[in-house]
């Protein structure tokens, strides 16, 4: 198997690669950032919803970038998806809506990270982040 079999990208050939490309990562980068917001913000959502909302999130996330990059590819050439930030940012967007206490322990308010993923996914053309804290945010608003 390919790299095109486990990405998204106009050459895929693949429907699995929407699925895939959540958890193949093919950068250091994306990787470290995903496990760093599993042990952290992951893990606080965890303790303080459960375990199924905290499923229900990822899952969420997941669809959420999926949908917004199943939509994004056939307009654009260029859109390559790989080792999906989806699911982080939806936990990101849940946990600044939700939890906000949790960024108390940190410098800045729950919006200013929220607006730094969505900064940072229009201006890299990264449609997984976008789909996912659109994902966080309808979570929070059905109240998972």
């Amino acid at each position: 198997m390919s790299k095109r079999t486990w990405t998204v990208s106009p050459e895929s050939y693949s429907f699995l690669g929407y699925f895939t490309f959540h958890f193949c990562h093919t950068s250091a980068v994306p990787l470290v950032f995903n496990l760093a917001v599993l042990s952290s913000l992951g893990k606080y959502i965890y303790k303080v919803k459960g375990h199924r909302s905290f499923v229900s999130l990822l899952a969420m996330g997941c669809a959420g970038a999926s949908l917004a990059v199943a939509t994004d590819i056939g307009h654009n050439r260029n859109q390559v998806q790989a080792g999906g930030l989806g699911a982080s940012a939806a936990m990101l967007a849940y946990a600044g809506f939700a939890t906000p206490q949790y960024f108390a322990l940190f410098r800045y308010m729950p919006l200013t990270y929220m607006g730094a993923a969505l900064a940072y996914g229009v201006y890299f053309d990264d449609k997984a982040v976008v789909g996912g804290l659109a994902a966080g945010y309808a979570a929070f608003m059905l109240a998972l």
